[in-house]
């Protein structure tokens, strides 16, 4: 009860929102919800399509390479047609080549269809980001923000506990349940989302509209491009709580005890997101988000770099819990920063930038750190990745004084 309780009060702070938010929420839940291929992909070409890992890795990992041009290509036609129009046709489009994927004979077959659905995919979130922007003004953002990144959390909580049920079922209907769950998030869009879309329309002098390509405002908002090199910091740090845990808990518990651990700190990050959401954004509502941001990075470098010395469950647990509020914290207000400073007439395709070095850290963190561990061990993986996020944070109390002299 005390449960359910928190969580009420968490959400009294995103009264008063658009209505379109509220509608953005429910679709982020739905889309994710129904999210059933990505995370099974792999199982899907090798269990059920009968590929090698090596074949079944190259397509995953051309699928999700498509994503960068898929993003940058849907920030720059979100800026010139409208944030709405763009992803609208994104998530339909996404949605729509699952249905063909279902009824292919043959694993290439279905690897063509994920993989060119892959390119529309990776333009869904960018391009919501900044419709999101265009939706609202001043403080409402954060609280924004906030409640769709709640949706998309709690879609993706919800998705593979789904998935893990239907996967019995056979891939006709893993597929035609993420192409189900994509078009349904498209019509919720499509009809009950406003198009605001307005380029003479700015909130504040940092806003206004610019000529010029993506390079040209990144010259001009410098603090832009040195943003998005922190954020590809984090995100190459935040990606070991996927691959350096998984690392970790097999060393410390062997392979069956290890993967249940492991779910068990899994479900620990996806409950303390939705708890500590709503909380976290009332704090930092009126407050400059690279605070949070500062914040973020002294967290993550806390729960990552003492796993450097941790041996024992308890210890995980804990760890779980600081850097999933570092997550948290910055995840609510990174969009924030961006969007205050980012020209009403390029938020697609800074939003987009953004995505794109976001994922490169992704990308690259297993390969590093993988490297890492092999040659030196675990410790160091940890410590290295607690170093870099203070450089992280530390590189935001270096951008804000920046700031003061552009």
């Amino acid at each position: 009860m005390q449960v359910v309780s928190s969580i009420k009060r968490s959400f009294k702070i995103y009264s008063g929102l658009p209505k379109s938010i509220y509608v953005l929420f429910i679709a982020n839940i739905v889309n994710n919800m129904g999210n059933f291929v990505w995370p099974f992909l792999t199982m899907l070409f090798t269990r059920k399509l009968g590929l090698g890992a090596e074949k079944a890795g190259l397509i995953v990992t051309l699928a999700i390479l498509l994503q960068l041009p898929g993003a940058a290509f849907a920030g720059k036609i979100a800026d010139k047609i409208g944030r709405k129009k763009v992803l609208v046709i994104f998530q339909g489009l996404a949605g729509l080549l699952f249905i063909p994927a279902a009824f292919m004979p043959g694993p290439y077959e279905v690897a063509f269809f994920v993989i060119i659905s892959g390119f529309f995919w990776g333009g869904i979130q960018p391009v919501s980001r900044a419709l999101i922007t265009d939706l609202t003004r001043g403080e409402e953002r954060i609280r924004a923000f906030s409640l769709t990144y709640l949706g998309v959390n709690i879609g993706f909580a919800l998705g593979p506990l789904l998935a893990g049920f239907l996967y019995a079922y056979g891939i006709k209907v893993i597929f035609l349940g993420n192409a189900f769950s994509c078009l349904a998030s498209s019509l919720l869009s499509a009809f009950f989302v406003e198009e605001p879309f307005n380029p003479s329309e700015a909130k504040n002098s940092l806003e206004a509209p610019v000529k010029g390509g993506l390079i040209d405002v990144l010259k001009l908002r410098p603090s832009l491009f040195f943003f998005s090199l922190i954020w590809f910091i984090y995100s190459f740090v935040y990606v070991q709580s996927t691959f350096g845990m998984s690392l970790t808990v097999t060393d410390l518990f062997g392979e069956l005890t290890g993967a249940k651990v492991l779910g068990s700190l899994m479900t620990v990050n996806g409950l303390g997101v939705v708890l500590l959401t709503g909380p976290l954004t009332k704090i930092f509502e009126h407050r400059e988000p690279l605070t949070a941001v500062y914040i973020s990075g002294l967290l993550y470098a806390l729960g990552f770099g003492m796993l450097a010395f941790v041996k024992s469950y308890l210890w995980l647990l804990i760890s779980a819990l600081i850097w999933t509020a570092g997550e948290v914290a910055g995840a609510v207000t990174v969009n924030v920063y961006i969007s205050d400073r980012t020209p009403v007439t390029h938020r697609g395709r800074v939003n987009a930038f953004l995505h794109i070095m976001s994922r490169a850290g992704f990308s690259a963190g297993p390969v590093a750190m993988g490297a890492v561990a092999s040659l030196y061990g675990l410790k160091l993986l940890w410590l290295l990745s607690g170093v870099l996020a203070l450089t992280g944070a530390i590189a935001v109390l270096y951008l804000r004084q920046l700031e003061g002299s552009w």
